[in-house]
C-alpha cells in the first residue's frame, strides 16, 4: 500500500525529532505530540505545509517540557 506524500512526510518529520531528542524525550512522547499536534491540522484546507508546521510545534513543545 503506497502511503500518501503527507503521511510520508510526518513519519519522516517524526523520526528526524525521535533522532533529535533522542536520550532526553521517549520516542512515544515524540510519536504522541506529532499525532496530536497533527490531529489539530485536520481541518486544514491546505495541506501542504502541514508536515513542516506540526515539526516545529513538536519541536517547541518538548524543547519548553510541555
Amino acid at each position: 500500500m503506497t502511503q500518501r506524500p503527507e503521511a510520508t512526510q510526518l513519519r519522516n518529520a517524526e523520526l528526524s525529532l525521535i533522532r533529535k531528542f533522542e536520550g532526553r524525550v521517549p520516542a512515544g512522547r515524540v510519536t504522541s505530540e506529532v499525532q496530536a499536534v497533527a490531529a489539530e491540522f485536520s481541518g486544514a484546507k491546505v495541506r501542504t505545509f502541514v508536515p513542516i508546521l506540526v515539526e516545529r510545534a513538536v519541536t517547541e513543545r518538548l524543547r519548553s517540557g510541555v
